[in-house]
This record gives structure tokens, sequence and C-alpha cells, in this order.
């Protein structure tokens, strides 16, 4: 986790950051890097960008150098990349076989390979914990389905009509469960699929929409955003006692939970200073600190294996960068410097 503009604050927020195809360039001119350097041994950074004149998948260092394309192929759409969980391999979308299909490349881009090949529309794909299969949803018309594949030789595992296109698919840490959203009781709905099984369970279980389901680190709560309050806020699911908790409280929307490697904060977007800015609270509730406090907005935080950087997207200098600040606070780096979006930074594991 999957993708932070409203038209309906939360939808079309998310709908900007799961469209294919041009959005934005840029109408200033690169501002140059700012703030401290990264430490060593940060690993890399993947992201998608339409520098290549379509959307294509790169990677860099953490410090913004040594920008390598992997998948760029002129007016083909290659996106929606996932690390594998050793972060040896990445899992993405690609149209350049005239439908979106799932692929499979090695992290310098070679031993590039279909994992599926259908007519469908075929998007977001996450990898179970220990990097054996991988669950993506296929859409046809009206219709989506969430699929899990094996790695190794494409071999199905089960198949499910997942009931709306808000799917927001996160594999638990255990491997037993994929958390989603499902439209089947009428609304968006957390839902958790037992994967041995194919059981569906709706834990949200409320008729405002929920959406952006974020596993903690030990597999035993939920974080997620939902309108049961009015308004899209942060809420917190502890799985083995069915209790839930508001960890926000503002008129303005939060949302994008994501989780710091050991379960203490969670980073998120609200736009309660006005514009959207990148905030971090405590899990178990707290003060939210805004770390970005720009005019421009800023979206999709993604924390480094060791917890000590987030980086995002951020439209600071004109158009969508990626950028990186320390998770404790402090000055941002521009770690992209291009005319053309970037966006969608993915931290390789550790």
């Amino acid at each position: 986790m999957r993708p932070l503009l409203l038209c309906v604050p939360l939808l079309c927020l998310i709908a900007l950051l799961t469209l294919p195809g041009p959005l934005l360039q840029a109408t200033q001119p690169a501002a140059p890097f700012i703030g401290t350097p990264v430490p060593p041994g940060a690993g890399r950074i993947a992201f998608a960008s339409e520098r290549g004149g379509a959307w294509g998948i790169y990677t860099m260092l953490a410090d913004g150098r040594d920008v390598l394309p992997l998948a760029v192929q002129p007016r083909i759409y290659n996106a929606d990349h996932a690390w594998s969980p050793d972060g040896t391999q990445l899992a993405f979308v690609s149209g350049r076989a005239g439908a979106l299909d799932i692929y499979v490349m090695q992290a310098d881009g070679r031993a590039l390979r279909p994992l599926t090949r259908t007519p469908l529309l075929e998007r977001f794909p996450v990898w179970s914990p220990d990097g054996t299969h991988i669950a993506f949803t296929a859409a046809s018309g009206s219709d989506l389905t969430l699929h899990v594949v094996r790695v190794a030789d494409a071999a199905p595992l089960l198949q499910i009509a997942a009931g709306s296109r808000f799917t927001d698919l996160d594999w638990s840490p255990d491997g037993t469960h994929i958390a989603f959203i499902s439209g089947q009781s009428g609304n968006p709905e957390v839902t958790l699929l037992e994967v041995a099984t194919g059981t569906l369970t709706n834990v949200s279980q409320h008729p405002a929409g929920d959406y952006q389901p974020a596993w903690s680190p030990q597999g035993t709560q939920l974080a997620f955003v939902s309108r049961r309050d009015g308004n899209p806020e942060l809420y917190l699911l502890t799985l083995a006692t069915g209790t839930l908790r508001r960890l926000t409280d503002d008129p303005a929307l939060d949302s994008a939970p994501a989780w710091s490697p050991d379960g203490t904060q969670l980073a998120f977007v609200s736009e309660r200073s006005g514009n959207y800015d990148i905030y971090t609270m405590p899990a178990a509730g707290g003060p939210p600190r805004n770390l970005t406090q720009q005019v421009a907005s800023d979206y999709q935080p993604v924390w480094s294996p060791d917890g000590s950087q987030i980086a995002f997207t951020s439209r600071r200098d004109g158009n969508l960068n990626i950028y990186l600040l320390p998770a404790a606070g402090g000055p941002a780096r521009r770690l992209t410097d291009d005319l053309w979006t970037d966006w969608f930074p993915a931290w390789q594991p550790g």
C-alpha cells in the first residue's frame, strides 16, 4: 500500500493517484536539493514517472542518485510497482501486450516475464509475505475480481468477486489473510479474505464508506479510513477483540495511513492545514505532527525500512516530484528533478 485533489473528497483523491495516463507537466524549473544526506545502505526507491513519454518504472538510490529506467516503453503504461518482501524483485502492471497484465522482473530490470496474459484490466499487485504469491485485481466492464497466483509458475490459487473498484489490497504479515475494500454489502467495507479457504469476513460493518486498510507490522491491528463520523478520519481496529478506536478528529480529510516499521507510529495525509501535508502520530493515539508544513500539497508517505526517513510526493516545485524527510522532523530533500510527473515512491525492503 496501495496511489491522495478532491471532487467528492476521498474518492477523487484516490482516483487521481491510480489513473493511468499523462496528467501533469511542470510549469516551473526544478529546485535544487535541500536537507541532509540519507544514511549509507538505505537501499533503492522505486517510483513511476512520465519522463519517458509514458508511465514507466524507475529506481534510484535513497539520496536521489543513480536513476535507472527498468520498465520504460514509448506510449506503453508501466506502473503499479510493488517490491517483493526480500527486495530482489518488482511486480508491476504493463500494457505491452495490449491489455494491462501483471509482470515480474528482477530489481535491476532483468528477467522480465508476464504472470498473466488476459484481456482483463489487471491492477495493483501485492506480494505475500513469503514472496511466493501475488494478489491483484482484474476488471471486465463493471465486474471486478480479486486473484491470487503463484509467482514461480503463475498457477492460480484463488479468484473471488470483490464487488467494488475500491480494493486497496494489503496482505497480512503472517500471510493468512488479505485485507481489501469490498462493496458486496452495498457500500465500501473493510473485508478480510482468508487465503487458504477463500472465506470473506466484513470487519468494519458500517453503512458509511471505509477505505485504505493497512495492517500493523505485528498483524494484530488494521488502520483504515472511514466516513462514519461525517468526514474521512483514521480508525484503528484490534482484530482479536473487535475494538475500534478513532485516531483522528478533525473536520478536514485524513487519509493514507502508513505504519512505521516498528508499529509505533502512523504517517498519513491530512488537509487540516488548508492543503495536503504529511503528518505522523503515535499509533496508540496522540496529537498529530505536521512534518511538511508546505503551501503546496504533499502525498503518499512511505517509511524507510529502518523507520528513520519518509519518502513522499509533493507539488512544491510546480509538478509532482519525490522528496525525502527525517521521520523525526526536519528539512525535506528533493530526490527527483524532472519536468514530468514522478510519484508513488516504494522503498526497497532492507
